[in-house]
């Protein structure tokens, strides 16, 4: 990234739908809290250390 010191992480990921995923929203709501702390997880364990 232009003017930057040290490279940027650029993570891009695609979450369940909530109303268009076809379940109840209660359901489409425990998918999307999973999904979040999957990734709440997973960025520091593949960001380098500078970057966190």
């Amino acid at each position: 990234m232009p003017g930057m010191t040290t490279p940027v992480s650029i993570i891009n990921t695609h979450l369940n739908a909530r109303k268009a995923a076809g379940v109840s929203i209660k359901r489409s709501q425990r998918a999307f809290a999973r999904q979040m702390d999957i990734l709440a997880r997973l960025i520091p364990v593949k960001s380098p250390p500078a970057r966190r």
